[in-house]
C-alpha cells in the first residue's frame, strides 16, 4: 500500500498516560478521563456515593453500607451470622477441621471484572466484602475510577484480607481468589489467598439442589431456594463487564449503580446462603423448604460425611415428598444400603423386596446375597436368581455375566446340601 494512503497512528493521550504511570508510582493522581468522555458528566464518587481513602498507593474509593442483623434476607435473618455453625459446615464440607469454624470470623468476597476471557489483562473493578462487625453486617465496595488506581485498591484491601481467616464465596476458589492473587502478584506485592481456608458455597449447594435446578448459580438460588426476587435496578452478571467499559469510554457511571447493587446483593446472598446451607444440614426436613430432589441430594451429602443418622431422616423425608419415579427408586436403594452397612437386615429386606416388581437388577441380587450369606437360604436366593432370569430383567453384558456365575454357585452349594441329606 502507498505510505501516502496509510492510516495515520492514533494520538497518544499523554495526560491519561502520566496519571496511570503516577498511580504505578504511589503517587496521588487524578483519574484519567478518556478522550472520548463527556467533559461534564458528574464524578463517580458523587453518582455512586464513593468516599476517598488515602493509602501509601494513592486513593482509593470505598463506598459502605451496614445492615442490621435483624434483617431478612428470604428466608433467612442474618442475625443466625452470630451463631455457631461449625459442626454443620464440617459435616457440609465433610472435613472435622472445620468444626472450628465461624461466620464472625469469615470475610464474604465477590469480585466484577472488566472482561471473562482470564489471563492478565482481566481484572477486577469492583471488589465487594462482607463481615460482622459489631450489630451489623458492612458491605464495603472497592472502585476502580481507571485501572491505574488498581495498587490503590489492593492497598486498601489488605487490612481486611489479613483481618479475617476464612473466605466465604460462591465458585471463588476458580475464580475471585486467583484473580485477586495474579492482580497481588503483578502489582510485586504476592499474598498467599488460595492457602487461606475457604468455604466455597458453591460445590456443596450443586450437590444439594441440582436433582431439581437445571441452574445452580448464585441467582436461581436466591430465587429458587431463598425467596429472593431482585429489584429492577439491579444488572445481570453478564452485563456487567459491557457497563464497566463503557464507563471508561464515556466517564458516565450512572449506569454503574445497578453494578454496584449487583455486587452488594450477591455479598448478602453469600451470606444468607451461607447460614441456610447450615441449617438445613442441622435439620434436614422439608420445613426448611426442601423439596424431595433436595433432600435427596443433602441426604446423599450426609451419608458420605458419615451422619448416617441424618442421612437416614432425610432420605426418610425425601420418600414422604413428591419426587421423579428415578430418583425415589434411588433413595430406596440408597436408604436400604445404609441399613445394610449397619446390618439393620429386617429394614434392609423389606425394601428390597417391595422394590421387585420396579424391574430393577438391583434387589433381586441384594436379597440374593442376604438370602445366600446371612440367612443361609440356599434355596431362596437360587429362586430369587432364576427369577431375575425370567422377569426379563434389561442386563448388560457384565450384569448378565455375573448373574450366571451366582446361578451356577447356588446350583452348586444346592447340589451339595442334598448330597449331604
Amino acid at each position: 500500500m502507498d505510505e501516502d494512503r496509510r492510516s495515520p497512528p492514533p494520538k497518544m493521550n499523554i495526560e491519561a498516560l502520566r496519571a496511570r504511570l503516577q498511580a504505578l508510582r504511589g503517587r496521588h493522581a487524578s483519574p484519567a478521563v478518556p478522550p472520548s468522555a463527556s467533559t461534564d458528566a458528574a464524578p463517580p464518587e458523587t453518582v455512586l456515593d464513593l468516599r476517598p481513602h488515602e493509602t501509601g498507593a494513592g486513593v482509593c474509593l470505598i463506598r459502605k453500607t451496614r445492615l442490621p442483623l435483624d434483617t431478612r434476607y428470604g428466608v433467612v435473618s442474618l442475625a443466625a451470622l452470630q451463631h455457631s455453625h461449625g459442626e454443620q459446615i464440617a459435616r457440609l464440607l465433610r472435613d472435622p477441621a472445620w468444626r472450628t469454624f465461624d461466620f464472625r470470623r469469615a470475610l464474604f468476597l465477590d469480585t466484577e471484572t472488566n472482561g471473562l476471557s482470564g489471563g492478565t489483562g482481566t481484572f477486577a473493578f469492583l471488589v465487594g466484602v462482607g463481615f460482622i462487625e459489631d450489630d451489623t453486617f458492612v458491605v464495603q465496595q472497592f472502585f476502580l475510577r481507571h485501572p491505574g488506581e488498581e495498587p490503590a485498591m489492593l492497598e486498601a484491601l489488605v487490612p481486611l484480607l489479613e483481618r479475617f481467616d476464612t473466605f466465604v464465596t460462591f465458585n471463588g476458589k476458580s475464580f475471585d481468589i486467583p484473580l485477586l492473587e495474579t492482580r497481588f502478584v503483578l502489582a510485586r506485592r504476592p499474598l498467599d489467598l488460595r492457602a487461606r481456608p475457604h468455604f466455597d458455597l458453591l460445590h456443596p449447594a450443586r450437590r444439594i439442589w441440582r436433582w431439581r435446578l437445571t441452574q445452580c448459580d448464585l441467582g436461581t438460588l436466591e430465587r429458587q431456594v431463598l425467596g429472593v426476587h431482585r429489584a429492577a435496578e439491579d444488572v445481570p452478571g453478564w452485563l456487567v463487564p459491557r457497563y464497566y467499559n463503557e464507563y471508561l469510554r464515556t466517564g458516565n457511571a450512572a449506569p454503574l449503580r445497578g453494578v454496584f447493587a449487583h455486587n452488594r446483593q450477591d455479598i448478602v446472598a453469600l451470606a444468607a446462603l451461607g447460614v441456610h446451607l447450615a441449617t438445613i444440614v442441622a435439620t434436614p426436613s422439608p420445613a426448611h423448604g426442601l423439596a424431595g430432589p433436595d433432600l435427596f441430594g443433602l441426604a446423599r451429602l450426609l451419608e458420605e460425611a458419615g451422619a448416617w443418622d441424618a442421612a437416614e431422616s432425610a432420605y426418610r423425608h425425601a420418600l414422604r415428598s413428591q419426587m421423579p419415579a428415578h430418583l425415589r427408586r434411588e433413595t430406596l436403594k440408597r436408604l436400604s444400603l445404609l441399613f445394610k452397612r449397619q446390618q439393620r437386615w429386617e429394614e434392609a429386606t423389606a425394601i428390597w423386596r417391595a422394590m421387585l416388581a420396579q424391574g430393577d437388577l438391583f434387589p433381586y441380587e441384594e436379597l440374593a446375597k442376604y438370602l445366600e450369606h446371612h440367612a443361609r437360604d440356599i434355596p431362596g436366593a437360587l429362586h430369587l436368581v432364576q427369577q431375575a432370569f425370567r422377569e426379563g430383567i434389561p442386563l448388560s453384558p457384565a450384569e448378565r455375566a455375573a448373574l450366571r456365575h451366582r446361578l451356577a454357585r447356588l446350583q452348586r452349594k444346592q447340589r451339595r446340601a442334598m448330597a449331604n441329606e
